[in-house]
């Protein structure tokens, strides 16, 4: 709950404050998991070779079961980019935009989620805290580790789940963004956090993101059915926030659901069979053959 205010009174102080107190924490961050790579990479080499290379089995459900537990996070912080990237600075190019917002997440992502895995393929441990804490051996390295964990919250809570959420509200209500922001923090202390993360809930919660996942697929088709095969990368922004230019289209609806409901029924592979059927569901549905409208 500590945690919830402090990063609803950072957000109240502006996407600035957001921006300064994230980049400083990405940094250490960035030494932390870099450095733990290193160590496990030149000092555990034979325990993960064993366990993670040299090891027969199979890429069954639980693995692709996984690999969309990942998607579901990174999609969702994919499709909130357009919430935050009006603040970004005017006059970019489209390539340095693309690098700005593709390699700090690939790079982020792609180094946590490789350090995590062979810190549980070396201990055996699934919770970064506890591995940690087995691998070291040291009450003071497991307070560290625990510290980082929580700054490494307060930064991907700040962008990707109070910045969007409160944009939202402040578009669709007219609020402002301090009445806003107030709103998403008593939402989010209802879902009960601090109870999510712990070790008994990891199961519980695993499902609940494939399950999001499930409308993530979709959602990610219908984005990019649109811009690259309906628009041809062609959009007027200005018109987009036009009442009287936009009008709603029933078939990426019909993609959005039918795709959602045919992915529920496969849980472990949520997101790809839900952005392939729903790709699949716009092009029966003549979708990009329909006038575009802005």
């Amino acid at each position: 709950m500590a945690l919830l205010v402090v990063q609803t009174l950072i957000s109240i102080r502006g996407f600035k404050s957001i921006k300064v107190v994230a980049t400083w924490i990405s940094l250490v961050m960035a030494v932390l998991l870099i450095g733990m790579l290193i160590y496990l990479v030149t000092q555990r080499t034979a325990a993960f070779s064993n366990r993670m290379i040299n090891v027969k089995g199979t890429w069954g459900p639980t693995f692709w079961g996984f690999v969309v537990a990942f998607l579901g996070n990174y999609t969702a912080v994919f499709e909130s980019a357009a919430d935050y990237s009006r603040e970004l600075q005017a006059g970019l190019s489209n390539k340095r935009r693309a690098a700005l917002y593709f390699l700090p997440i690939f790079i982020a992502y792609g180094i946590t989620v490789l350090t995590g895995a062979l810190l549980a393929v070396v201990t055996g441990i699934s919770s970064p805290v506890h591995a940690m804490a087995h691998l070291f051996n040291n009450n003071l390295v497991t307070v560290v580790v625990s510290a980082f964990i929580v700054l490494g919250t307060i930064t991907t809570n700040l962008v990707a789940n109070i910045i969007p959420p409160t944009y939202v509200l402040n578009a669709w209500f007219n609020l402002s963004e301090r009445k806003s922001l107030i709103i998403v923090a008593l939402l989010a202390s209802l879902s009960f956090p601090w109870l999510l993360v712990q070790d008994s809930s990891s199961t519980g919660l695993t499902i609940f993101i494939k399950t999001y996942s499930a409308f993530l697929g979709p959602m990610t088709a219908i984005i990019l059915n649109e811009y690259y095969v309906k628009r041809r990368k062609r959009v007027d922004v200005a018109d987009l926030y036009n009442n009287q230019k936009v009008k709603a289209s029933i078939q990426p609806i019909i993609a959005l659901f039918v795709g959602a409901a045919l992915a529920l029924m496969g849980v472990n592979l949520s997101w790809p069979i839900g952005f392939m059927m729903s790709w699949l569901l716009l092009w029966l549905l003549g979708y990009d053959k329909t006038r575009t409208q802005v």
